[in-house]
């Protein structure tokens, strides 16, 4: 999600905000302003509900920094007590290779796609 460029000082914390934050891991330079979001959700199958389990300021990302956040998102969803029975994104290059990066194919013929992936901690 693309989000204004603009970094803001906040004097209760005493820091600036508006830079690159994967809380705490360094994927891009600190100093980098950030101009999108990465949201993990869950939703309901059966009901109707959405909850924001995380979010990501960014500037981009790689496909293998996606993943592992992908797969930490499943592991604490699922040491919580929630089942994910599928996860779901926009057909972007870099999500493309994120799927693809966790174990799916999505070329060749069709018996050779697979549009499933298994995270070895919780299996």
């Amino acid at each position: 999600m693309s989000i204004r460029k603009k970094i803001i000082y906040d004097e209760k914390k005493d820091k600036f905000l508006g830079y690159c934050d994967f809380g705490g891991i360094q994927v891009e330079a600190h100093e980098t302003p950030a101009i999108q979001t990465l949201v993990f959700m869950l939703v309901g199958l059966n009901g109707k509900w959405k909850w924001p389990i995380g979010y990501f300021l960014q500037s981009k990302s790689t496909a293998s920094v996606q993943a592992g956040l992908i797969k930490t998102a499943i592991i604490m969803a699922k040491e919580a007590g929630a089942r994910v029975w599928g996860v779901t994104c926009d057909g972007t290059t870099t999500n493309i290779s994120t799927m693809t990066h966790l174990g799916c194919k999505f070329s060749g013929l069709y018996d050779e796609i697979v549009e499933w992936f298994s995270i070895p901690e919780i299996d």
